[in-house]
């Protein structure tokens, strides 16, 4: 199936990708810059979605706090999440994009 969203906070427009039993394929970015998308399309060609969510999620361009790859697994995170009913784990997948060693704890009362 063929999802398009509106990009916010980048230089591209727009991404769009086919989502077919959990591949995505045919990443295609609108405006942004050219090498760059390109790069990301290509990389993202026949990933399974939750290794791009993982993978993508949390890179930032420059001084922003977002980029194109990771609008990329935002959208597929929200298509996961929200259209297809998944539960994916997100804070999971941010704290992977995040590096590190994360410690929770939990107290009773």
């Amino acid at each position: 199936m063929r999802y398009q969203f509106p990009n916010t906070g980048v230089c591209s427009s727009q991404v769009a990708f086919d989502l077919n039993d959990g591949i995505v394929t045919n990443v295609k970015f609108t405006g942004g810059c050219n090498g760059n998308t390109q790069g990301v399309a290509k990389l993202a060609e026949g990933m399974p979605i939750d290794v791009l969510i993982e993978r993508l999620q949390g890179i930032r361009c420059g001084m922003r706090p977002t980029s194109c790859p990771d609008q990329l697994a935002r959208e597929a995170a929200h298509i996961e999440i929200d259209l297809l009913g998944q539960r994916i784990g997100i804070q999971d997948q941010f704290a992977t994009a995040c590096g590190g060693f994360n410690r929770y704890r939990f107290h009773r009362g």
